[in-house]
């Protein structure tokens, strides 16, 4: 592992626990608190509980489009067009901690397993190398554990799908899921952008991955 993989880093929260995807400072997006069990938001002062909530199916996005609006992707998505001048696939020398610091709470590094011979891309089970302040009190500290052993089978799903997609098109993939918090007014947005990453040029060896939760709610209609 390299430095990235020591850094111990603070999230940033936002007053109501949740900062925008598209702040205008441009902080990490997702200020989580709590657990899997815990909303990472706040409502009149007041935590709220929310037990096992559930993505919906994942939705691809192109990535010319979400960063047109969203200023955290399109800077990530800058900083690797940068170092790669868009002539290769990023590698693990291209990322420079120190330049990251205000994304790392949102970040993870994952490693792709494979079934057989890596250049066949054919994805077994991914190894969280990393796992970022933020998301870690949102997932649970799961560094080092393989996706298989999280107890959020339809986690595993998202990881695995998304993987695949990114080794498949060997390029930057965003993702994103959503989950009701009440039947009217209010859902959770989960975004992912995944980073592949080669040390040969050839094989996908790392992701660099993004990630954002945001709450919502939903516009009112006249019925």
């Amino acid at each position: 592992m390299g430095p990235l993989d020591k850094v111990e880093t603070k999230p940033t929260i936002g007053a109501n626990g949740l900062a925008a995807c598209n702040a205008v400072k441009l902080r990490p997006s997702a200020s989580i608190k709590g657990t899997l069990n815990i909303l990472p938001t706040r409502e009149n002062g007041q935590t709220v509980q929310r037990a096992n909530f559930k993505f919906r199916d994942t939705i691809f996005h192109s990535t010319d489009d979400i960063r047109k609006n969203e200023r955290d992707f399109d800077t990530i998505l800058s900083y690797f067009e940068q170092k790669t001048e868009g002539k290769r696939i990023a590698k693990r020398a291209d990322l420079v901690p120190s330049e990251l610091t205000i994304w790392l709470p949102n970040i993870c590094i994952l490693e792709p397993l494979y079934t057989g011979d890596p250049a066949e891309g054919v994805l077994e089970n991914i190894q969280i190398n990393l796992i970022g302040t933020a998301l870690a009190a949102f997932y649970g500290e799961t560094t080092g554990k393989l996706v298989t052993d999280l107890a959020d089978s339809e986690a595993f799903k998202r990881l695995m799908q998304v993987a695949q997609n990114t080794i498949d098109g060997k390029k930057p993939v965003i993702a994103s899921w959503q989950s009701d918090l009440t039947p009217s007014r209010a859902y959770l947005r989960l975004q992912a952008l995944y980073i592949p990453m080669s040390d040969d040029g050839a094989s996908i060896n790392r992701f660099f991955v993004y990630m954002c939760v945001t709450r919502h709610k939903k516009a009112s209609c006249a019925i």
